[in-house]
């Protein structure tokens, strides 16, 4: 990080070099925690094969209700990752 470069280069504190890149020190110290989305991917899935005409908006409110405290946003990207969209038929094979 630029901060370590200019605190080992120039021999300057931490505060002085993020405040020379306009960081704040709760920036610089912050380390994003992961989140395992195992049992997420796990109900989706049993719930994808057990109501297969569902989308993901059916199956997150199946969740919710319960109990699955996850966002719709991460329902929807966890259900994007795992190929789980309902699969529409092409027009050449739709009855007509």
């Amino acid at each position: 990080m630029v901060a370590d470069y200019l605190m080992e280069t120039y021999e300057v504190g931490l505060r002085r070099s993020c405040g020379l890149l306009e960081l704040t020190t709760a920036s610089y110290a912050y380390e994003p925690k992961g989140r395992d989305d195992t049992l997420l991917i796990e109900a989706l899935k049993s719930m994808a094969q057990q109501y297969r005409r569902w989308g993901y908006r059916s199956i997150y409110d199946r969740l919710r209700l319960e109990g699955w405290a996850d966002n719709h946003k991460r329902v929807y990207r966890v259900y994007s990752e795992q190929g789980l969209q309902k699969r529409y038929p092409s027009p050449l094979h739709r009855a007509g």
